[in-house]
């Protein structure tokens, strides 16, 4: 061991010191907690459109897309943790959106669902959906 600062040459080989990138250039980034923190939200996001539609999705979704962009700090770029985070978040939101356009349209274009949730909403209200609908909107179907 040289202990008077003095440089070794090593050669095209450099010495591997813990904590040093293995190849000379940009160091790797590490992951930090927002960055995962994000990515677990955004999985939580598309999972929770199965257990509790609209809100729930919704809720995640934005967690996510917050936590990725505030994970960046400094930096122009997300990490990779971060992207899958936003992504999987942007995904949940638009699967969100296509069930709620699929219910809307079973609703109102298929009687038989029309009339299931008519016999749903009575049971749940104590009232049928187009007097609710008139209370509501003042229109009658």
């Amino acid at each position: 061991m040289d202990f008077q600062n003095n440089r070794q040459d090593y050669g095209n080989m450099q010495p591997q010191i813990p904590g040093n990138a293995p190849y000379p250039g940009r160091p790797a980034r590490q992951e930090n907690a927002m960055s995962t923190a994000a990515m677990v939200t955004g999985i939580l996001s598309i999972v929770s459109i199965f257990l509790l539609p609209v809100y729930l999705p919704l809720f995640f979704a934005g967690i996510s897309i917050v936590l990725a962009f505030l994970s960046r700090g400094a930096d122009r770029s997300l990490t990779s943790r971060a992207k899958a985070g936003f992504i999987t978040a942007l995904c949940s939101i638009f699967l969100n959106l296509a069930v709620m356009i699929l219910f809307a349209y079973l609703l109102i274009h298929v009687p038989a669902y029309r009339q299931q949730f008519e016999e749903l909403y009575e049971q749940m209200y104590g009232e049928s959906l187009d007097d609710a609908m008139d209370d509501a909107f003042g229109i009658a179907e």
